[in-house]
């Protein structure tokens, strides 16, 4: 038999007067459990709903006091965690206070339910305390403990080895596929009321792997190891916190970071103000050991599509090579810099407003440049530059290397003192660099910004006695002797494009070639495109073939190539001719060697039938004129020679005794057939360079 009876309590001490007075009740022999219900118990934050209170073991020396409710409402921020089915095995009652122990309920997590559930708590008008236990979830254990003394409320939960792909399954995520690997954590909350006034968290992430953002992060066999503290202040909170990344790797698109013998660190302090959206990060590091370490401050304001609002940066580069190979290289993937790596070490310091650069000081010592493309090169380099946008600004810098290299050509050691403005840099003083045995001056150089464009650029110089023989071996042209010498009337770089200003004269075997209307679209892209026009003015011959075992030719030759393109370095078309000019009273004699190997450019039976006769007899023939053209358009070169002749066209033709001619009988010629021809007479294992 049992006594059942129905009350609505509000304060723990009515129930313990209740209970007490049921306690002293006679009791007859039949009756062996009394049990009460009670509507609500409740204390100034926390309330049981529906509780049974029930007194057992009534025939026995010892009672047992038990207790059950339905429901345990927690305060504020406990409520997201739900408490249902209490059940005490034992219950104690003390002055206005309640215990439970070696209790089990069933706790809900939002929408995620957990059963059971070992519980305890205590229930008194100044003090409370709740503790869950061994919560199986995701493959591992989760550890509750709240407490809360005359309005002073603090949480701590612990969570050890929760299985991310478990996680995955009972949280159903969307952005966020959790693959393998642990979680585990300590959060600690403190508060007074419903606001909280303190939050740290400790964290490990061990062996995961995890992908989000629809790949444009993840994480594969990583440890990752954080802490935060965070306080609430003036309707935000500021935080501090730490980051350790020890095993691994990491892909933040399209950075990929693999762990490092030694920890890679983020530090950070700031604030964060939910309106508007702006984070305020007071300072920040971030180390990566033997690369690079990155410290400053910034502010960052969501709402803006200019998130970025201000930034101070400062970054130490112990090695350049790592750093540009990890950190800058997939930015250049598909660029002009694709490949390209740099070596040595950099001090820099930056700032940013609104995300554009504001200002900028570079310090850089033995650097060097590696492009696999052969582009440019760079050995034993350093600068020390300032630069800000602030109207004003002006201020002198330098920069020196040990030897440049710009394509082919190679530019030796120097040292460039500039005046460095907030919209250009100039030249203060003109300088010499040594190049292939000569000299190549700069006497102007300016670098000029445009709003919405790429940089201006214009510069003026010389070249002095450079040698061609060095030149034509690094341009892996046909060998040539002699030096280049030469003024450089102006060069201006503007839109992508580099044009030459005036004309380039260059001297060379008693002539001149003048260089103009030159001009380079695309010049740092995969395919740049050339442009010029060339004119060639009473070479000697005999100097020019002199060098070579194509034959000996005495005379002097002119000429020109006109709207010359280039793709890639590569002939598209243009208009060209070489030949005797009007009025050569010259000598003019070809060898038998030279005549042969002009021949070959018209193909087979170039000589007439006369002249093969005869081509045996005699080393040296004397000629009236000699003289090739050629219109190349769509891969196809139309010939032209000196005169018309039957079924061809004259190359040479005959003067003198004894005479020759040469003759040419195809006028069209597929370009990479001429070219296969113009190599067979010129190879370079076939020239003598003096």
């Amino acid at each position: 038999m049992y006594l059942k009876v129905l009350l609505r309590i509000r304060k723990s001490w009515h129930v313990i007067l209740f209970i007490t007075c049921l306690l002293c009740m006679p009791v007859s022999q039949a009756t062996t459990e009394i049990s009460l219900g009670i509507k609500e118990i409740k204390t100034t934050q926390w309330r049981l709903q529906n509780v049974h209170l029930a007194l057992s073991d009534l025939q026995q020396p010892m009672q047992a006091l038990e207790l059950r409710a339905e429901r345990l409402e927690l305060p504020s921020p406990f409520d997201a965690v739900r408490v249902f089915n209490v059940r005490c095995a034992r219950f104690n009652l003390q002055t206005q206070e309640l215990q439970c122990h070696e209790g089990n309920v069933e706790v809900k997590l939002n929408n995620l339910t957990v059963s059971p559930v070992k519980f305890s708590f205590s229930m008194g008008a100044q003090q409370s305390e709740l503790q869950l236990t061994d919560l199986h979830f995701a493959n591992g254990r989760v550890d509750l403990k709240a407490t809360e003394h005359n309005g002073q409320w603090q949480t701590l939960i612990t969570a050890r080895q929760i299985a991310l792909a478990e996680l995955q399954t009972v949280f159903k995520l969307q952005q966020l596929n959790l693959k393998k690997g642990t979680l585990s954590l300590q959060l600690k909350l403190e508060g007074r009321g419903v606001e909280p006034a303190n939050a740290s968290l400790k964290m490990q992430l061990n062996a995961a792997t995890l992908q989000g953002g629809e790949g444009r992060y993840a994480l594969e066999g990583a440890k990752l190891d954080v802490y935060m503290n965070a306080q609430p202040l003036a309707n935000a909170w500021t935080w501090q916190s730490h980051l350790a990344f020890s095993k691994g790797a990491l892909y933040c698109d399209p950075i990929y970071l693999a762990a490092a013998a030694r920890d890679i660190e983020l530090d950070t302090v700031g604030k964060w103000s939910p309106t508007p959206q702006q984070l305020q990060v007071d300072y920040f590091q971030v180390i990566h050991p033997g690369v690079a370490t990155l410290s400053g401050e910034a502010t960052l304001a969501f709402a803006n599509p200019k998130w970025l609002s201000a930034a101070e940066l400062n970054l130490q580069a112990q090695d350049l090579k790592q750093l540009t190979t990890v950190y800058n290289s997939p930015f250049w993937v598909g660029s002009a810099f694709e490949g390209i790596t740099l070596a040595g070490k950099l001090r820099a310091k930056m700032a940013l407003t609104q995300q554009a650069l504001t200002a900028l000081k570079l310090d850089f010592e033995q650097v060097a440049l590696n492009d696999p493309k052969q582009r440019f090169g760079l050995v034993d380099a350093k600068a020390a530059i300032s630069w800000s946008k602030q109207a004003g600004f002006s201020q002198n810098a330098s920069v020196e290397w040990g030897k440049l290299q710009f394509y082919a050509l190679p530019l030796g050691k120097t040292k460039l003192n500039v005046n460095v403005k907030a919209d250009a840099i100039a030249l203060l003083n003109p300088v010499r660099i040594g190049l292939l045995g000569g000299d190549f001056e700069v006497k102007q150089l300016a670098w000029q910004m445009r709003p919405a464009q790429t940089p201006d650029l214009h510069f003026s110089g010389a070249l002095h006695k450079v040698s061609l023989a060095q030149l034509t071996k690094a341009l892996d042209w046909t060998p040539l002797t002699g030096t280049l010498s030469g003024a450089i009337p102006g060069i201006s770089y503007h839109q992508n494009r580099l044009d030459l200003e005036g004309a380039l004269t260059v001297k060379v075997f008693d002539g001149e070639i003048n260089i103009k209307q030159l001009a380079v679209a695309n010049l740092l892209s995969e395919v740049p495109k050339f442009y010029s026009d060339i004119n060639i003015e009473r070479l000697d011959l005999k100097q020019l073939t002199g060098k070579f075992k194509f034959g000996s030719i005495d005379g002097l030759l002119s000429g020109f190539v006109h709207d010359l393109y280039l793709e890639n370095w590569q002939p598209i078309s243009f208009y060209a001719w070489l030949g005797t000019p009007e009025g050569d009273d010259s000598a003019h004699r070809i060898s038998q060697k030279a005549v042969d190997n002009i021949s070959k450019i018209g193909g087979n039976g170039a000589t007439d039938l006369i002249s093969r006769s005869v081509l045996g007899l005699f080393d040296a023939f004397g000629y009236e004129q000699l003289g090739l053209g050629c219109y190349l358009h769509a891969g196809v070169c139309q010939l032209m020679g000196v005169a018309p002749a039957k079924n061809g066209y004259y190359m040479v033709k005959g003067g003198g005794l004894p005479r020759i001619d040469v003759l040419g009988y195809n006028p069209r010629v597929d370009w990479k057939v001429l070219v296969d021809r113009l190599g067979r007479i010129g190879k370079p294992n076939d020239m003598v360079v003096q």
